[in-house]
This record gives structure tokens, C-alpha cells and sequence, in this order.
């Protein structure tokens, strides 16, 4: 949704019609990247707030998570000429940070981290930091671990007799991060402080002023 077109009605200050109002002139807006990070941190709207009923909600519902992502066609130099080849930029997904509640109001948090590069072994790729509790993972676990959706529970109805029910998984991700590691455009480099106006030493005449 951030990078769906927008199309917006603008005032012109200096273009009138015959009755002397100014002309409203119809535009496309696009959000994109001008640059991008080595860590890209992508949040997914899991919780939102219903004013109806005054409360905070969350959103349970499925939501695939894609290991590799390229960004290049979200980029502002890709739009300029369309039509030309694309160069990638691809991004890696290298961790997520899990919600396990059914409601916004509440919950527990714990991530999930991919294994660095050479540290994989046997088809163990992910660790699972939860709390005290640290336990590897399969590739294949992390579609349950932390799409969210659906499941098939038990419970007992009235007459004690155990039956399946459907519920909604209360533990999903709602925070992605993924890493750059490849593509024809130059890595990003990470920020140093003194890129950061904020951190730059002052100079002397500053100190002295």
C-alpha cells in the first residue's frame, strides 16, 4: 500500500477558468526509494485501532513472508525509463520479531534470526530467540512459526466430548528485516556518525560561539 499510486487534485495558484476560479489539475503521486539501507526494516500492519468499539485491534490473518525481495523496481532511478532492463536489488531475509497474542492490547515478544553464513548445519537455518528458551528451526518451520492464518484446535463442548475447532493464530511476525546481499547496483554503506550532521564535531569557531 505505501507504493500504490495516489492520485490527488491540486489547486493551480496561477491558472483560472472563465469564472475566475482556479484550475484543479489531477496528478499521480508514487512513493519511492532514492536510496536504500543495508538493513531494510519492513513492518507489517498487524494492529490497527477500531474506533467504533474504542479498542486496539490485531490482525491475524495470513500473510506470506517472501525470502528474497528486489526493491529495484521501487527505486526513483527506475522511473525515469521503464521500459530499460532493471538492475536488481536484492534483499535477504535475515530476521523477524514475533507477536504472540490474540489482541494488540497484549502479548509476548521473541525473533526469530537466520544463521549466519558457514554456522548451518544438518537443514537447521533459523534460531529461535524466546526468552530463556533458544531452539533451532527448519526452513519449513517458518511458514507456521510465523505467517499467521488459521489452525485446527480441540476442544471439549458441552457434554465433554472433544471436537475441532478452528482458530486464528495468535502468533505471527509483524516486523521483517531483511539485509542487502547482491545485485549490479553498489552495496549500500552502512552510516557513519560523521555522515550525520547531528554528530559532526563542531569546529573551532563553533566552540567558541
Amino acid at each position: 500500500l505505501f507504493f500504490k499510486p495516489e492520485i490527488r487534485e491540486v489547486d493551480d495558484d496561477e491558472d483560472k477558468d472563465e469564472d475566475g476560479k482556479f484550475k484543479k489539475y489531477k496528478y499521480e503521486y508514487k512513493s519511492r526509494f532514492a536510496a536504500v539501507p543495508p538493513v531494510l526494516c519492513c513492518q507489517l500492519q498487524r494492529f490497527n485501532f477500531d474506533y467504533s468499539r474504542n479498542v486496539p485491534i490485531k490482525y491475524n490473518h495470513r500473510i506470506e513472508i517472501p525470502k528474497q525481495i528486489d526493491m529495484s523496481k521501487y527505486m526513483e532511478t527506475n522511473q525515469t525509463n521503464p521500459e530499460e532492463e532493471q538492475e536488481p536489488c536484492l534483499y535477504q531475509l535475515k530476521g523477524m520479531l514475533i507477536h504472540q497474542g490474540a489482541t494488540a492490547s497484549s502479548g509476548h515478544y521473541y525473533s526469530i534470526i537466520r544463521k549466519e553464513t558457514g554456522m548451518t548445519q544438518d537443514s537447521c537455518e533459523w534460531i529461535k530467540f524466546n526468552d530463556n528458551d533458544v531452539s533451532e528451526l527448519r526452513d519449513e518451520d517458518i511458514e507456521a512459526e510465523c505467517f499467521g492464518g488459521e489452525y485446527q484446535g480441540t476442544q471439549k463442548d458441552l457434554y465433554g466430548n472433544m471436537r475441532y475447532v478452528t482458530r486464528e493464530k495468535g502468533w505471527n511476525a509483524y516486523l521483517l528485516l531483511y539485509e542487502y546481499y547482491g545485485g549490479e547496483r553498489s552495496p549500500p554503506q552502512p552510516l557513519r556518525p560523521e555522515d550525520d550532521p547531528k554528530h559532526r564535531p563542531a569546529d573551532e569557531t563553533e566552540k567558541r560561539e
